[in-house]
């Protein structure tokens, strides 16, 4: 018997690729803090911070470089 849909292991993703990508865009175009960006998008400062870390886009001068927050 086979299942009608596919189930995908481990834990659902927080955010789509979309508002990953709309994340970055405030935090390195508009140059939102991590935590106003997260206030905005309704998840936590560090589901921002590892969404911006997993795109692997360079830091910004004068911002917490990404390994050490």
């Amino acid at each position: 018997m086979r299942r009608e849909y596919e189930r995908l292991p481990g834990r659902p993703k927080k955010l789509t690729p979309e508002e990953i990508s709309m994340a970055v865009e405030l935090y390195y175009k508009e140059g939102m803090p991590v935590r106003e960006v997260a206030y905005a998008m309704r998840v936590s400062h560090m589901t921002v911070w590892r969404a911006i870390a997993k795109a692997g886009l360079p830091e910004m001068p004068g911002r917490f470089p990404l390994d050490q927050r």
